[in-house]
């Protein structure tokens, strides 16, 4: 478990006391800012929960646990950017405030941008997360360097947007508040490349996103987005779209409103099926996990370009031999389905590298998954009896998760595997003794990690 380091700051007149944790890390030190010592400790016990979690069950869904520890958290300030942020105190103090290009004025009740900002000429990040502003001043305008504004989680349901036209933001943060559509004045921003409203009560889209000529990656994920209420119109710059945990039955438009777009994200809908046509050739990333789908769509197949697959958590029972039109997949999961089996033809993607299918009903695996590129093979949970065949031919194959199967014999094959880093075959019908007792003393001696 992480060591932890607490401190309070200095109260002043606008602060209110709030706590700083710092996190000991591989990497160093994560700086995390909490309201209250309560809302860390909810948000220490929340961790310590996913983590038995995922111990316990390595394939634990826990969306909604990340989701409520992360909603504790006022800041998280990776350890590359620990001291960036100056606070309130510091701001007031300082005599060179030209020098200051990155401010954090964390859980203050203020209602008004304090006039010390508009002193930082050379200011190039604003976070003004957890106070009270629900208004934009046009002084905001002054500063020319600033390219990233952030107002989280300050319960704002409408925000003022009185600027004029603005040239330099180009990160606009207004995510888990309580605005119920998206401030129309963006178009102002010019020079906008990257959206986030997450977690607020948005059910309908305005068309002057079209407006953002330069935007590239819109965050609308944990709102209220209907198929109807999509009003989205032509934006051939955007490259990153997140509507998952929306409210979405359908594909809302035709890709090619966004006809440069790489990623998507629809995960976490109500997705029975798609009905819009997919004349895109440049989507690389899709996700449809923890949709309503009782099979992959055809429209599917016609992404050529496709990388990144996932179609975990809905109620396929079937993989099309189409999905060898997919030629560029490197990533495909179709993990806790109602799967049987697989065509034969998934063995002529070879370019995957990641296949996982765990808790499916599968009682074999193809032939021809025979794929010399394949890293990760993840099929625990199924109804296999044997490992998968030709193991000697997955040359690159570095983890081979086969547990909670019906498998008697541990193959000697897997000694083959060079590049083999983790192997599971737990509670399956292996018995540990003689021949299987040896292979597994001579992979740990490789430092291979083992459940068994």
């Amino acid at each position: 478990m992480e060591k932890l380091k607490l401190r309070r700051t200095k109260p002043s007149y606008y602060l209110p006391a709030f706590l700083l944790i710092l996190i000991v890390t591989n990497d160093g030190f994560t700086q995390q800012i909490f309201r209250s010592k309560s809302d860390s400790v909810k948000y220490r016990a929340l961790t310590i929960k996913i983590v038995d979690n995922l111990e316990s069950n390595p394939n634990s869904d826990n969306e909604e646990l990340y989701r409520l520890a992360e909603s504790y958290v006022v800041k998280d300030i990776p350890a590359h950017a620990k001291g960036r942020y100056v606070l309130y105190d510091d701001l007031v103090r300082s005599n060179r405030r030209d020098t200051i290009k990155y401010i954090g004025l964390y859980n203050l009740r203020i209602r008004k941008i304090p006039e010390e900002v508009f002193d930082c000429v050379n200011l190039m990040e604003l976070d003004i997360s957890a106070c009270r502003i629900k208004k934009l001043p046009k002084a905001l305008n002054h500063l020319k360097q600033l390219e990233t504004l952030a107002i989280n989680k300050s319960k704002i349901k409408r925000l003022k947007v009185p600027l004029t036209e603005n040239e330099s933001l180009k990160n606009f943060d207004v995510a888990h508040n309580r605005i119920r559509w998206i401030p129309k004045g963006l178009n102002r921003f010019k020079s906008l490349e990257y959206l986030n409203v997450s977690g607020n009560k948005i059910r309908k889209l305005p068309s002057v996103l079209a407006d953002c000529e330069r935007l590239v990656s819109i965050n609308l994920s944990y709102n209220r987005v209907k198929n109807m209420d999509m009003k989205l119109m032509s934006n051939p710059n955007v490259k990153s779209l997140n509507l998952s945990h929306n409210r979405l039955p359908d594909l809302p438009f035709a890709l090619s409103v966004f006809n440069n777009l790489e990623e998507l994200n629809l995960s976490f809908n109500h997705i029975r099926e798609i009905s819009n046509n997919i004349p895109n050739k440049k989507l690389e990333f899709l996700s449809l996990y923890s949709n309503q789908l009782d099979h992959i769509p055809d429209r599917l197949f016609a992404l050529s370009s496709l990388q990144t697959l996932d179609l975990s958590y809905n109620a396929i029972k079937t993989v099309p031999a189409d999905i060898s039109k997919l030629s560029n997949l490197l990533s495909f999961s179709t993990s806790n389905n109602r799967l049987t089996q697989l065509p034969e033809e998934i063995g002529t993607l070879d370019k995957l590298q990641d296949l996982y299918l765990q808790n499916n009903q599968l009682a074999g695996l193809p032939r021809s998954l025979s794929n010399p590129h394949l890293i990760r093979l993840h099929v625990a949970f199924n109804q296999l009896h044997d490992f998968p065949s030709d193991l000697e031919r997955l040359t690159a194959l570095e983890e081979l998760y086969v547990g909670n199967n019906l498998i008697h014999k541990l193959p000697a094959e897997v000694l083959g595997l060079e590049n083999l880093k983790a192997l599971y075959f737990e509670s399956n019908f292996i018995a540990i003794d003689g021949e299987v007792k040896d292979i597994i003393e001579r992979m740990e001696h490789k430092h291979v990690q083992m459940k068994y």
